[in-house]
């Protein structure tokens, strides 16, 4: 994969920070990692040293 434009969820939306930050929190808190006791509260995505998103649900 070169880059986030060929993951399939970004065909039809823009890989922006927060569409970006969105996808991955909810993939983690799919995944079997989050299955037991530990819940993921959010991600953070860096665009820049000054510019960041925070996602939680």
């Amino acid at each position: 994969m070169n880059s986030a434009n060929e993951l399939e969820t970004f065909t039809a939306e823009n890989p922006t920070a927060e569409n970006l930050a969105r996808e991955i929190f909810q993939q983690l808190a799919a995944s079997e990692i989050f299955s037991g006791s530990a819940k993921l509260y959010a991600i953070k995505v860096h665009e820049s040293p000054n510019s960041s998103v925070t996602y939680h649900e």
